[in-house]
């Protein structure tokens, strides 16, 4: 299973997140992205072998 973005779907999602900073310094925000997806895929692996 595939968890990070491709550069075609970060080059959509790009233009979609905010970018100016508001006092706190950014973080990598397609590292971010990448966490989250990971994350819920790997939630929903677990969630999928609970209810075996």
């Amino acid at each position: 299973m595939r968890y990070e973005l491709s550069d075609y779907e970060w080059t959509a999602i790009k233009p979609m997140l905010p970018n100016k900073s508001r006092g706190v310094r950014r973080v990598n925000d397609r590292r971010v992205l990448n966490g989250i997806f990971w994350s819920e895929a790997r939630l929903s692996s677990i969630s999928r072998h609970a209810k075996r």
